[in-house]
Formats: C-alpha cells, sequence, structure tokens
C-alpha cells in the first residue's frame, strides 16, 4: 500500500513538472521584438516610429513625443573606426564633438561621442556589423535614457546587411507590429 501511495504521488509530481515544462500549449515568452527586416529591436512605450525619413522599413526612426528621435543608419563600406572618424571630422569645431569611451549595452560594446546644437545634444552610438557598420544617433539623450538603453540592450542586426536592406525597401512602416 505504501509503495502505491508513493508510486502516485510520484506519478502526480511528473505530471505538474510536465504541465509547468510545457507551459499549458505556449512555447516560451513572447518575443516583444519590432522586425524592421536589417535589425530588431524592442520599442518602448512612449516611443512610435517616424516615417519623416521614408515610409519604408530601410528609413526606420524612433521617436519620441517631444520629436527627438532615434536613428538608425547602416554605412555598408565603413569600419566602426572610419565612421567615428566622420563624424569626428563633420562635427568637430563649432559643434563642439566629444569622443567618448565605448559603452557596452547588452552583448554590444559601441563607439560613442555627441555634439551640441541649438537643440541640446545629440549622441552617436556606433558599432561594426557583418558587413560594415551602425550609427545610431539619439536626440538629447539623457532626457530618454530608460527608452534608448532599451533599444540598445535590444537590438540585433541582420545576418546578411546588403540582402536585408533590400528587403526593408519594399516593407512600409506601417506593416512593421511594434509587439507592445
Amino acid at each position: 500500500m505504501k509503495k502505491a501511495v508513493i508510486a502516485l504521488l510520484a506519478l502526480c509530481i511528473s505530471l505538474v513538472a510536465a504541465v509547468a515544462l510545457v507551459g499549458c500549449g505556449e512555447s516560451g515568452p513572447a518575443d516583444k521584438k519590432a522586425d524592421f527586416i536589417w535589425f530588431k529591436v524592442e520599442v518602448p512605450e512612449g516611443v512610435s516610429v517616424s516615417n519623416s525619413a521614408g515610409d519604408n522599413a530601410n528609413k526606420a526612426q524612433l521617436t519620441f513625443s517631444n520629436n527627438d528621435r532615434i536613428i538608425p543608419l547602416w554605412e555598408k563600406k565603413m569600419t566602426a573606426e572610419e565612421l567615428l572618424a566622420r563624424y569626428e571630422d563633420r562635427y568637430s569645431g563649432s559643434f563642439k564633438w566629444e569622443t567618448h569611451d565605448p559603452v557596452t549595452y547588452g552583448d554590444k560594446t559601441w563607439l560613442t561621442g555627441d555634439y551640441k546644437h541649438s537643440g541640446g545634444t545629440t549622441s552617436v552610438f556606433i558599432i561594426g556589423v557583418n558587413e560594415g557598420s551602425v550609427s545610431i544617433t539619439v536626440d538629447n539623450f539623457e532626457d530618454h535614457k530608460a527608452e534608448v538603453e532599451t533599444v540598445l540592450n535590444t537590438i540585433e542586426f541582420a545576418d546578411n546587411m546588403s540582402e536585408a536592406m533590400k528587403e526593408a525597401k519594399e516593407v512600409k512602416l506601417t506593416d512593421i507590429d511594434l509587439k507592445r
């Protein structure tokens, strides 16, 4: 009798564990990243997608209610270091460019700098990708720090940027699910 109770108890525990592992038919937590084809990112609350640069995913920009923006750009033929040097050349002088130490968000280390202008400060984050490099410019980073850090911590880039950019040119921004 004692063996039967133990066996029944073990069976019940196994059944509960199996149901917990399966998650009642769900395959795991839902992916919260919006897919812009050439990059995927979690879009925080209070951030929307802007079509000010164009209506397709290759021109995607993220914007805040005050019109500050997060603008990702892919440079096919430049390393991260070359792109940083381009920013230094373009924004030194009257824009007071400053290069900063690299920073790490998630599993990515970004080259960084910023420049001053009449609208505040624009911060620049640059990283090498499989083909070229990506810069992400952010208007007034300190005003939107939590949201920008979410973007930098969750962004992923396509394995083949050239092909992804070709495809992104065919995807309308209005067709992208922000997955909130």
